[in-house]
């Protein structure tokens, strides 16, 4: 289910999350700091809604159900499609972090994570992707 859009002038940053209500917090937040946003509550749900190829920066959460984030970017890998990846999640574990980094995620962030943290892995990654 899409959440909602921005402006495509903007970086857009893409949320995946199934709880609705960090992809809204994490939306209020990108938006105050000047980036277009939209949210997915699954994978699927970004995939089908053919918005992947207009994503300046992903934030993926980790466990979902069905495609997993983990599993999301071994997919984009396997399409040939590298685009900025910044991890979520509340259980981390080294073999977690380490498949994320080897696949070139940018971050594993841990929930609860702090926004402003958030905000400047976004823009480190925007600016190593240039």
């Amino acid at each position: 289910m899409r959440l909602r859009s921005m402006s495509p002038l903007k970086p857009l940053i893409i949320v995946v999350d199934d709880d609705a209500g960090i992809c809204i917090s994490e939306e209020r937040l990108l938006r105050s700091h000047g980036f277009a946003t939209e949210a997915y509550t699954s994978s699927a749900d970004l995939l089908l809604s053919g918005r992947l190829r207009d994503a300046d920066c992903l934030i993926l959460d980790v466990q979902m159900p069905g495609m997993t984030g983990l599993d999301l970017q071994d997919y984009l890998r396997a399409k040939g499609r590298r685009v900025p990846i910044i991890f979520i999640t509340g259980h981390p574990n080294e073999n977690m972090r380490q498949r994320a980094a080897k696949n070139g995620a940018h971050a594993v962030l841990e929930k609860p994570y702090d926004g402003q943290l958030l905000i400047k892995t976004i823009q480190i990654a925007l600016n190593s992707s240039k």
